[in-house]
């Protein structure tokens, strides 16, 4: 689940943030008792200026 969220969050922040050549992110994804439990989401965080 972490590798599929980091590539996710890599393509969908760079996208959101109009493809800068750098930037920055971070993730929230849950562990397998989460996901056991029904809950299946991963959140992704941008850093910016503003």
């Amino acid at each position: 689940m972490e590798s599929r969220t980091r590539s996710f969050c890599a393509a969908s922040v760079k996208a959101w943030l109009n493809y800068p050549a750098e930037f920055e992110y971070g993730f929230t994804f849950f562990h397998q008792a989460e996901w056991k439990a029904g809950i299946r989401r991963s959140v992704c965080w941008a850093k910016t200026t503003k």
